[in-house]
């Protein structure tokens, strides 16, 4: 069942533009019309927070990574195709909405305040940001998204992404109070719950 889930994961890169199913807390947050700053964990990749945004109309916060606009699919070895052909699919889904860290953070409060939200994944390492601790793992990560929200004066929301149905389900629980560690150390323990669904096994292991 678990292997089951994870090919799921890799599955929406086949059906991208497969409807989102909502949980109860993403509908009462679209309901009463919020912005808000979301962040979540590399669950299933970022496909799922990447959807949402386009649907919405809201803002991802993230580098390009993983050969994004790199060679076509059909021209590199055959074992390198898959990897390829989702580095060709995320950036035609995420860089209509796509901010790219770095620089003044006025961009940031300049999409909320135009009534976009922002989806941040709080679990990607990047170098020099501050060594926090992550599914029993210090590593460089650019946390703020606590800070952000605070700033802002807007509401901090958790992202949850499953499979229902072969669909995505995507719902939101919050808002959140505490600090940075605190968040970090709510998306251990969901690692520790579904290490199946975390697309960054890799990076951490060999960070």
């Amino acid at each position: 069942r678990k292997a089951i889930e994870r090919f799921r994961g890799d599955y929406v890169y086949l059906r991208p533009d497969d409807p989102i199913l909502k949980g109860p807390g993403l509908q009462a947050f679209e309901a009463r019309g919020e912005t808000a700053v979301m962040v979540g964990w590399s669950a299933y990749g970022m496909i799922g927070a990447a959807r949402l945004a386009v649907e919405r109309g809201d803002r991802v916060v993230r580098y390009p990574y993983g050969g994004e606009n790199g060679p076509a699919p059909e021209t590199v070895a055959p074992s390198d195709r898959w990897a390829a052909f989702q580095a060709e699919v995320r950036p035609r889904l995420v860089q209509p909405v796509q901010i790219v860290p770095g620089g003044s953070p006025i961009a940031y409060v300049r999409a909320l305040r135009g009534g976009h939200s922002l989806i941040i994944l709080q679990d990607v390492p990047e170098a020099g940001a501050p060594v926090r601790r992550l599914a029993g793992a210090e590593r460089p990560l650019p946390v703020g998204a606590v800070r952000l929200a605070r700033a802002a004066r807007v509401p901090l929301y958790a992202i949850e992404a499953s499979f229902r149905g072969g669909l995505l389900h995507l719902d939101l629980d919050g808002p959140l109070d505490g600090d940075e560690q605190a968040l970090l150390d709510r998306f251990s323990a969901r690692i520790r719950e579904q290490p199946w669904a975390w697309t960054l096994w890799r990076e951490f292991v060999q960070g």
